[in-house]
C-alpha cells in the first residue's frame, strides 16, 4: 500500500483533508486486518494473526446485523483509506447470526490455524476462553442468556463497535469521529437504542469517546488480565422500526463529510 501525505495538524499548519465514510468491500479486509494487527494488536483475536483477523473483518461484511466501513481522505491523488471500524447493530443478534450460520466454519477453521501458528496465543485459549468457546461451537447457542423474569420483555439490542483504527498520519483530522458517527447512524436506522465498546484503561482514546458524548459505564480486568473500560452511548429515539431478527438490515449509506470533532 503506497504511503499518505498526511501529517498531523499544528496550529499553523494547513487543515487536513476531511474524511468520508464508505461500507467496506470485501478486498479491504486483508488491509484492515494487517492495520488491527499494528495498531490493536492486543486481545485474543489478534494473537491469532492476520490470517483470522482478514476472516473476522469480512464477517462483518457478511452478516447481517454487521456494519464494516472504512475511512478515506482525498490527497489530490484520489481517495486513500486512512481507518476502519467493524461492529454490529444487535451483538446478541449477530453473534449467533455468525456463529450458529455458514460463516462459523471458515471461522472456526481460521481460528485453529492461527492457534497452530501462535502457540502462546493457545496457551492464554486454553486457561481463559477454551471452556466457554467448545460449549458455544458445540452446540449452545450463540448469545443465549437465561429466560428473563416473569413479566419482563426480551432485552432491548445494543450495537457494539468491535474495532476502530485509524492509522497514526491521519489522527486529529476528524477520522474517528467520522467512523463513529456513521455506525450510530446504522444502529439508529436499526431501531437500536444503545451503543457501546470497549477500550483499555492504558489506550489513551478515553478522552475520545468522552468527547463525543459517550459515557463510563464500566471498568474491569478483563480475561487476559488488561484494565478495560466499557462507554456507552444513548442513540436518543433512534427511529427505526423492530424488525425480523433474522432480516438483513440496510447497510449504511455513507460517503460525507466529518463533523468538527478530532480523532
Amino acid at each position: 500500500m503506497t504511503s499518505t501525505t498526511l501529517h498531523r495538524r499544528t496550529d499553523d499548519a494547513p487543515a487536513a483533508p476531511r474524511p468520508h465514510v464508505r461500507v467496506a468491500r470485501p478486498a479491504d479486509a486483508r488491509t484492515t486486518a494487517r492495520w488491527q494487527h499494528e495498531h490493536l494488536g492486543h486481545g485474543f483475536f489478534p494473537g491469532l494473526g492476520r490470517g483470522f483477523l482478514a476472516r473476522w473483518h469480512a464477517s462483518f461484511l457478511a452478516a447481517p446485523h454487521g456494519v464494516s466501513l472504512v475511512a478515506e481522505v482525498d490527497v489530490g491523488g484520489g481517495p486513500v483509506p486512512v481507518g476502519f471500524l467493524v461492529g454490529s447493530v444487535d451483538q446478541v443478534a449477530h453473534v449467533r447470526s455468525v456463529v450458529d450460520g455458514p460463516l462459523r466454519a471458515g471461522l472456526v477453521r481460521a481460528g485453529v490455524l492461527g492457534l497452530l501458528a501462535h502457540p502462546r496465543t493457545a496457551g492464554r485459549f486454553a486457561r481463559t476462553r477454551g471452556r466457554r468457546y467448545a460449549r458455544r461451537l458445540l452446540g449452545a447457542r450463540a448469545g443465549s442468556a437465561p429466560s428473563p423474569a416473569a413479566g419482563a420483555g426480551p432485552a432491548a439490542p445494543v450495537a457494539v463497535v468491535a474495532a476502530v483504527v485509524v492509522l497514526p498520519a491521519a489522527r486529529g483530522a476528524g477520522v474517528g469521529a467520522a467512523l463513529l458517527d456513521a455506525f450510530t447512524d446504522a444502529a439508529r436506522a436499526a431501531g437500536t437504542p444503545t451503543a457501546e465498546l470497549v477500550t483499555r484503561a492504558d489506550g489513551g482514546a478515553a478522552a475520545f469517546y468522552a468527547q463525543l458524548g459517550w459515557r463510563r459505564v464500566a471498568d474491569r480486568t478483563d480475561r487476559d488480565g488488561a484494565r478495560v473500560l466499557t462507554y456507552a452511548l444513548d442513540l436518543g429515539d433512534a427511529g427505526g422500526t423492530a424488525a425480523d431478527p433474522g432480516a438483513p438490515l440496510p447497510r449504511p449509506a455513507v460517503a460525507r463529510p466529518a463533523r468538527a470533532a478530532a480523532a
